[in-house]
């Protein structure tokens, strides 16, 4: 009787097996995704799916390099993006408001908020102060603070786009579509304020991290204008 050699008894056992099926488990080394089977997300790619913003270098550590720029970026963005989640939560507080800007308000909050924690946990890593709360983060004590846009950072440099005390009384005082139409118009113009600084640390800033997270945030709120403006032309 022949022998079957070793190498053919073992591909033979392996195609017999492969027949049978098998859990991803199993065989850790083969891709599952044939015809007809989409690849999982991955984490990262479903965080930048949820909150609109393109994830990138910013997710790294952000390590203890940076110069002042950054610094700066991070000190003022805080209060800034502060501001952007108040107003939110006063027009999510109205009654009659339309869906699509509630919607674009929730979304200013999901990706505003954990871009505060990521700054602050920098600023923290750097040695540097973190901002002190009551720019704006409570929208019913906002009147204990100077919310004016001569609001001012590290260095004396003023927070552009920042609204006066006047102008966020102004919004909680409207209502219905005048209330929309005021949120939309201020918020172009706050968006605009933080692409501003943004920018400013792509150009100086040193950390990848910090302009990683400026990069996204120039692409992210300028698309939410455009949303914005269009929001307008509809109202």
């Amino acid at each position: 009787m022949k022998r079957i050699p070793l190498t053919l008894a073992s591909a033979a056992i392996v195609i017999a097996l492969a027949g049978c099926g098998s859990s991803p488990g199993d065989m850790p080394n083969m891709e599952h995704g044939g015809a007809g089977s989409s690849s999982p997300s991955s984490p990262s790619t479903m965080a930048s799916e949820h909150s609109g913003h393109q994830q990138s270098g910013q997710d790294q550590p952000v390590g203890e390099e940076h110069n002042a720029a950054d610094a700066m970026f991070a000190t003022m963005m805080i209060p800034h993006h502060e501001q952007a989640i108040a107003m939110s939560e006063i027009m999510l507080a109205k009654e009659g408001i339309s869906p699509k800007t509630r919607e674009l308000a929730n979304q200013i909050k999901a990706a505003q908020g954990p871009e505060i924690q990521k700054m602050s946990e920098w600023l923290k890593a750097w040695g540097e102060q973190v901002p002190v709360g009551g720019h704006g983060m409570d929208s019913n004590n906002m009147d204990g603070h100077s919310m004016s846009g001569d609001d001012m950072g590290a260095d004396g440099q003023a927070m552009e786009g920042m609204l006066s005390r006047a102008q966020i009384q102004e919004l909680k005082a409207a209502q219905g579509t005048e209330a929309e139409r005021l949120f939309l118009k201020q918020m172009i113009e706050h968006h605009k304020g933080a692409i501003g600084m943004a920018e400013q640390e792509i150009e100086q800033g040193s950390n990848p991290t910090a302009v990683a997270l400026a990069e996204d945030i120039v692409s992210a709120q300028q698309s939410e204008i455009e949303k914005m403006q269009q929001l307008l032309e509809s109202l």
